[in-house]
């Protein structure tokens, strides 16, 4: 804490104490009286900024350094929104565009509540992923073809 000499943090006053304050309080003082101290008073508050953006940082860095991370391909940053609302958009097509970005359907997540195997494309002899049924999979690219000329 005497590290932290040329800042007094104001604190809020509460009416219980903790053990902690009296020797917090003590040391703050000391520090005053140190030669390079300047007894700029700072509030807590201007720090919190800077301590949160320091937790993302490390969080960040935490979540990047991850092995299997399936939802880093995904969301690559923490504070970015998953579900990517848009206006105009209603509630349902939220839900299954998010759920189709984090890859969960019932084809490709059932077998986990069932006990059983993964299921693989037949064609392709691949696992069944979101991915891989609408990009990857040559059998479904004549529908891929069809939505998007639909859509068009």
């Amino acid at each position: 804490m005497s590290t932290l000499c040329s800042h007094l943090f104001c604190l809020n006053s509460c009416s219980r104490r903790h053990p902690g304050d009296l020797q917090c309080g003590q040391t703050a003082k000391a520090s005053l009286n140190k030669a390079s101290c300047s007894g700029k008073l700072v509030c807590w508050s201007e720090f919190k900024p800077k301590v949160n953006a320091y937790i993302y940082t490390v969080w960040q860095g935490d979540y990047d350094t991850e092995g299997a991370n399936k939802l880093h391909e995904v969301l690559p940053n923490l504070g970015e929104d998953l579900c990517k609302r848009g206006e105009g958009t209603g509630t349902k097509r939220e839900t299954i565009m998010c759920k189709l970005r984090v890859g969960y359907t019932w084809l490709t997540q059932s077998y986990l509540l069932k006990n059983e195997q993964q299921p693989f494309c037949y064609a392709c002899n691949s696992l069944y992923t979101v991915r891989h049924i609408l990009i990857e999979c040559p059998d479904f690219q004549g529908t891929r073809q069809e939505e998007i000329l639909q859509c068009n």
